[in-house]
């Protein structure tokens, strides 16, 4: 299995987001987050692993 950025994630949820009819400010308060989770991660193109979710996760909710 290739490796995933935090970029294809980002994509990925917004997609399934629209998909599931969420309405457009809900997204944007999603995008917030992954915006976030960018800047934790150096940007973009860094690889997501589960690691980095997990330390996001607990640097933003903790």
């Amino acid at each position: 299995m290739g490796e995933t950025t935090v970029g294809h994630v980002a994509g990925e949820v917004v997609r399934a987001l629209y998909g599931a009819g969420y309405m457009e400010s809900t997204i944007g308060q999603y995008r917030k987050s992954i915006r976030a989770l960018e800047r934790y991660a150096g940007g973009p193109d860094a690889v997501y692993t589960r690691g980095l979710g997990a330390g996001f996760a607990a640097s933003t909710f903790s």
